[in-house]
């Protein structure tokens, strides 16, 4: 584990060093490992390490690794969540990052009704009315945040910017700070909870849209979203998906993140949750 012990130690190093650069207190900065594919004996390492943040999103795995976590973990849900996967994780983690549809947060809302517990979620919006995204419409998003605001067991909202404005000539309004802050300003004029703000790397000046954010009342960013991608098959002379693009993620798009989220960790003082391209709990930032 002296591997992970010095992986660790460098990414806090880095932490540090842009904290440091935007006058904020490195304390107030939660490093989350994405545990995927790693082992019990790897996670268990993570708290003696000061990391006691770890994202799971495979119900089935996690399942079947949770009870041999230490106590003092903090597990995070990070995957999409099948509404027959309720049961299995509401109660078992604490936070869901992926409440995506009203039906979804209501199976949680009861429950962690009937466990007799709060359960924080992150409610995902779909803004763009894309079809390969979860979330809700352009039409629903101030009124599942007005709804929700009132919900005791949804304690954090996350503001998905990222994908397609279909109603502004395919406009993201994450792509331009104008429209990243109207939405932001938008959400937070009907809830009182926390709102972060996820944003996406497909962009030239991800600063200015962060400050926007910031600016608009977000009290912190996620980041980033998937780059926009594409494949052609070669037989068929077409595009893979029926979309034509979509989102790439995997190792590759690290070095993008990395960037991205030192870049704006420099530019704003709300707190910002770094991804992308983390594949292992070994990985150096």
């Amino acid at each position: 584990m002296e591997n992970l012990k010095l992986q660790v130690a460098a990414v806090r190093a880095g932490i540090e060093q842009a904290a440091k650069k935007a006058g904020r207190d490195p304390s107030g900065i939660t490093l989350l490992a994405a545990t995927k594919y790693a082992s019990v004996e790897q996670i268990n390492a993570l708290p003696a390490l000061g990391v006691f943040d770890i994202g799971e999103n495979r119900v089935q795995e996690y399942q079947s690794k949770r009870e041999f976590y230490r106590p003092d973990a903090q597990v995070h849900f990070i995957g999409h969540l099948q509404r027959n996967k309720v049961k299995s994780v509401v109660g078992r983690c604490d936070l869901i990052q992926s409440g995506d549809s009203e039906e979804l947060l209501e199976l949680i809302d009861r429950r962690a009704a009937a466990l007799g517990i709060r359960q924080d979620i992150l409610l995902e919006v779909n803004i763009g009315e894309e079809a390969s995204k979860s979330g809700f419409s352009i039409e629903e998003y101030v009124y599942t945040a007005e709804k929700f605001d009132k919900e005791d067991q949804i304690g954090l909202l996350e503001i998905n910017v990222s994908c397609p404005n279909v109603h502004n000539g395919g406009m993201s309004f994450g792509t331009r700070p104008e429209s990243a802050f109207e939405v932001t300003k938008a959400v937070r004029a009907v809830t009182k909870k926390p709102i972060y703000i996820k944003l996406t790397p497909n962009v030239t000046d991800i600063v200015s849209i962060a400050k926007a954010c910031e600016e608009a009342g977000a009290d912190g960013i996620s980041m980033v979203n998937t780059l926009l991608g594409m494949r052609i098959d070669l037989k068929k002379k077409a595009p893979v998906i029926a979309n034509k693009m979509g989102g790439f993620s995997g190792p590759a798009v690290k070095p993008v993140a990395v960037r991205m989220v030192y870049q704006c960790a420099n530019a704003v003082k709300i707190p910002i949750i770094g991804m992308g391209g983390i594949m292992n709990a070994d990985e150096n930032g």
